[in-house]
């Protein structure tokens, strides 16, 4: 039997439903759903209202906080990513956790923790996620880039910084597969970004911020925004559409393999530079 059929695992928090939902659950036809991810979960669990005058802390909710990690744990052990519950309540009293397990061609819903859509082809994504850039040759930097230059300006404004080494830059470059254009290769010369640079010193960050205009990310963590970086439920993706206007700056694309995203606005935007480029588009 795996670990997620194992009832101990869900014990705890079978409790913390049954006291919550007591109501729901013994009313005719009574019902309480849910899904447990590794990252995150969505439980029917009234949570304790704060202390007046203070926000909610980790200890109002360590029980639910307890009961989720067991199942995550068995979670783990099945080496699987999450799963939809159910729970009822049957004639006599008994109450009855139906545990939703499903292939790889089920989708979880968004409003239900369910089915959301059903993949007739392993793997499928909508056609924007299939949509590679077009060609742009001929494609420079613009002749105002002058990376000397701001690499010049940046050691003004951080002094102290702890910059990367070329060999640091080389690794980066390996691990993305594409070169780091002149600008990015100035401005990790002068920072790495490193948290452990900065000796948890938020005001060391918060410099480094300033100085860029974003919240930087280190050189380790510099990623590629292809379209396999980001995911969405075909619910949502089968509607959407991508078109490149004849004067847009940036390809109409969900991910491109000339995307590098190098830091964040604060808000869980992310900003990358572009290196695919628009037919068309002046250099």
């Amino acid at each position: 039997m795996s670990s997620i059929h194992d009832l101990t695992a869900w014990e705890p928090l079978l409790r913390l439903v049954r006291d919550s939902g007591a109501e729901r659950l013994d009313a005719p036809g009574g019902h309480l759903t849910g899904r447990i991810g590794l990252g995150s979960w969505s439980v029917p669990v009234r949570r304790p209202s704060p202390v007046p005058g203070r926000a909610a802390q980790v200890e109002d909710m360590q029980d639910e906080f307890t009961a989720v990690e067991r199942v995550q744990d068995a979670l783990r052990a099945d080496g699987a990513d999450g799963v939809p519950f159910m729970v009822e309540t049957a004639p006599g009293g008994r109450t009855l956790l139906h545990v939703i397990e499903s292939g790889p061609a089920v989708e979880p819903g968004f409003t239900s923790p369910f089915v959301g859509a059903l993949l007739l082809v392993e793997n499928a994504v909508p056609e924007p996620w299939r949509r590679l850039p077009e060609d742009a040759p001929g494609a420079a930097p613009a002749p105002s880039a002058d990376p000397a230059l701001l690499e010049r300006t940046l050691r003004e404004r951080l002094p102290d910084a702890i910059g990367a080494t070329e060999e640091e830059i080389a690794e980066a470059e390996a691990r993305l597969g594409v070169a780091l254009p002149g600008e990015l290769k100035a401005l990790y010369r002068v920072t790495r970004a490193r948290w452990q640079d900065w000796g948890d010193d938020y005001e060391a960050a918060e410099r480094v911020g300033d100085a860029v205009g974003c919240e930087l990310f280190s050189l380790d963590a510099l990623y590629i925004a292809d379209a396999a970086s980001r995911p969405c439920l075909w619910q949502f993706a089968a509607d959407d559409a991508v078109v490149t206007a004849p004067d847009a700056a940036v390809q109409g694309l969900v991910g491109s393999p000339g995307w590098i995203v190098f830091g964040d606005n604060g808000g869980g935007d992310r900003l990358a530079l572009d290196l695919t480029d628009t037919p068309g588009r002046p250099s």
